[in-house]
């Protein structure tokens, strides 16, 4: 693939695999990989984002600075959503810019609970776990 065009908004390019592998730098210094789409898409890593939202929960440093790693709590409901056709919650979690489908559930609660454990795995080898979580729960992907 080739670029004619090295930055989009505050990301970088350092290389592009293919259309779907690009690697970015963003301002804040975090790495990530987008697709092509995204790349058009997005303005930053999302830490624009997450300034946004501990600006609103006052947790922003005295250089009006966020750090890559600093949590958010976000509303309870989001990543589940109502499937009506299946009847089911289906909870979902965005890392690295990809969607990660975590599976169908009877009951908000446990669609929460799935949420809730991915969450906490992203700051170590979420593929990883990710990996061992499908292969051991294949019943909820429908």
């Amino acid at each position: 693939m080739q670029n004619n065009r090295t930055r989009y908004g505050m990301l970088t390019v350092t290389y592009a695999e293919d259309e779907n592998n690009i690697h970015c730098t963003c301002d804040c210094g975090l790495k990530i990989i987008v697709t092509k789409n995204q790349l058009h898409d997005n303005s930053s890593c999302g830490c624009i984002y997450r300034k946004y939202l501990l600006s609103l929960s006052g947790i922003v440093d005295d250089e009006n600075t966020v750090s890559k790693n600093q949590s958010v709590e976000y509303p309870e409901g989001r990543g589940l959503n109502f499937d009506k056709q299946k009847n089911k919650w289906r909870a979902r979690i965005t890392y690295q810019s990809k969607e990660y489908h975590l599976g169908y559930f009877p009951d908000k609660e446990a669609a929460l609970e799935i949420r809730k454990e991915a969450e906490s795995n992203m700051s170590g080898d979420f593929i990883e776990w990710y990996s061992k979580y499908k292969s051991k729960n294949t019943s909820n992907a429908e």
